[in-house]
């Protein structure tokens, strides 16, 4: 049944099935297995132009971030959306900007044993319209 549900849910998304409006420029994450030590895992997508690409499967219950927590973050106000998971002390993080060609997504990460304090930041990839 969760593959069918998983399954509907990226034909939906990816616009393979009629009659539904398009879906806004988004992250989209979805919980999988744990891993060899039991931890939860998620696989982070990104829905643009009306096509999902996965970008990266990490460890933690990825959710959202609310635009109120973007400048302690380290994101850019005009980010499109942001994302992230910590767990068991440490964290990986995305977020999203417009670009001339489309979009460029942007990983980080942190730790509670690093050094230095942020983020993090890079840019992970461009995807295109």
């Amino acid at each position: 049944m969760r593959k069918l549900l998983v399954v509907w849910t990226l034909l939906l998304l990816t616009g393979r099935m009629g009659g539904f409006a398009q879906t806004p420029t988004q992250f989209i994450f979805f919980k999988t297995d744990a891993d060899e030590n039991e931890n939860p895992a998620a696989i982070v997508y990104v829905h643009f132009a009306n096509k999902m690409t996965q970008i990266a499967k990490i460890t933690g219950n990825a959710e959202m971030i609310d635009k109120k927590e973007f400048t302690e973050k380290g994101i850019p106000k005009n980010a499109i959306a942001a994302c992230g998971a910590w767990w068991a002390g440490a964290g990986d993080y995305f977020y999203l900007l417009k670009t001339p060609k489309g979009i460029a997504v942007y990983k980080g990460w942190q730790d509670e044993s690093q050094q230095d304090k942020g983020y993090h930041w890079t840019k992970l990839k461009e995807i295109s319209r």
